[in-house]
């Protein structure tokens, strides 16, 4: 089974054709409806090259100003002679791990109503009443990867101190706290963008638990944030072991495979600098795949940080008189790459387990851990309350593109 991204071959769209148009007389100019060329297709092939079974996922954005993203899946088909062998699970569960390394926080599709039960069993839930399409009777359904995932507010403060622990601030702002040797720490709280100017855009993310819950340690399953460096450019030369991929979900613009340096003609790419910080998941929330999509979201905020500065920094095109051809004038300076940095308790292995398996690498940097140590996390370790303890940091390279596209 693969990941394709943009158009899939042609053995995928004649599985569609014969399932869709041939199968269930759904009209062709509806099944081809042009948006196969920005999706992300899962197809499982047999030795000979042959799609079985196929689906594919389509990411719109937020579908208005603030709303959070929603990825929608569709045209799942399985071949006529495959069925009942769970090929179909596999390529929804392919398209659902997919939508969480875009930074997705939920999915939904347009299920044919006689296959609903089919989606439900994997946590769907139905948010539409029943209509028809193509003179078959659908209805849609979502599934959440971050139950309510919203940025934090004012009147989450309580909340959060409860959940992480740590000395929040009393008022909306930024806490600023310098440890030596490391990049200033900065854990953004309730505000979600900085509007000073000059400000670097920061942002935090919250799952909410039971809302009316008096405790306010079950108002909130988990909480991330993340921010924009101050200044945030710096060389790949500048950081240790520059150059060095990990074995991570992708290469990156080094390529794949620890040792592996990167290789540029134009030499040392200016680079923007994100931080992940806050990252926290309540106990009867985790190993539910929620940390992953929580720093997947922050990943994709730090791409579209970047991609604003790419279109700020590109120079303007020039008008040409009408009929005459457009010949966009490209930005003389490389785009800059992203790398996303994060300290990490020296003492919690399997955190660093995640952070490997999220592609992240140590870089040898390391910094004392600020002395207010979070109750929370001494409760969940054996590692006692040392305030001596030490963090390192990790770091990934974002490529321009999600792995595959």
């Amino acid at each position: 089974m693969v990941i394709v991204a943009g158009t899939p071959p042609r053995t995928v769209l004649d599985l569609r054709a014969a399932v869709f148009v041939d199968e269930q007389g759904v009209p062709a100019e509806l099944e081809q409806d042009g948006r196969d060329a920005g999706a992300d297709h899962a197809v499982l092939f047999d030795v000979a090259g042959r799609a079985l079974a196929t689906g594919r996922l389509l990411d719109p954005g937020p579908r208005s100003p603030g709303a959070q993203p929603v990825g929608v899946i569709g045209r799942v088909a399985v071949d006529a002679g495959w069925r009942g062998r769970g090929l179909g699970l596999t390529i929804t569960e392919a398209l659902t791990e997919r939508a969480r390394e875009r930074g997705l926080p939920a999915v939904e599709l347009h299920a044919q109503l006689q296959v609903a039960d089919f989606y439900v069993r994997q946590g769907y839930r139905v948010i539409a009443e029943p209509d028809v399409e193509a003179g078959i009777e659908h209805v849609w359904m979502r599934r959440d990867l971050a139950p309510g995932l919203r940025e934090a507010r004012a009147t989450d403060v309580a909340a959060l101190r409860a959940l992480i622990g740590t000395d929040l601030p009393s008022t909306m702002g930024t806490a600023h706290a310098v440890a030596p040797g490391g990049l200033p720490r900065t854990d953004p709280v309730g505000l979600p963008r900085v509007a000073t100017p000059g400000g670097a855009p920061h942002v935090m993310w919250v799952v909410p638990g039971e809302a009316d819950d008096p405790d306010p340690a079950r108002r909130l399953l988990a909480c991330v944030a993340v921010r924009l460096c101050p200044g945030g450019e710096r060389s790949d030369a500048d950081w240790p072991g520059a150059g060095v991929e990990a074995d991570g979900p992708d290469g990156g613009e080094y390529g794949r495979g620890a040792g592996r340096k990167a290789t540029s003609p134009a030499g040392p790419q200016p680079t923007l600098v994100a931080e992940v910080t806050s990252l926290w998941v309540a106990r009867p929330a985790r190993r539910s795949g929620l940390g992953t999509t929580l720093v997947r979201r922050c990943e994709r905020a730090v791409r579209h940080w970047r991609s604003v500065q790419i279109a700020e920094s590109a120079p303007a095109v020039s008008q040409v008189p009408q009929g005459e051809p457009t010949q966009a004038t490209l930005p003389t300076q490389p785009a800059p790459t992203a790398q996303v940095v994060l300290w990490c308790d020296l003492r919690f292995a399997d955190a660093h387990r995640l952070w490997r398996r999220l592609g992240y690498v140590p870089t040898g940097r390391s910094r004392p851990r600020p002395a207010a140590a979070t109750a929370a996390e001494h409760a969940s370790t054996s590692a006692g309350t040392d305030s001596t303890a030490t963090e390192i940091e990790f770091r990934r390279s974002l490529p321009h593109r999600i792995p595959g596209r």
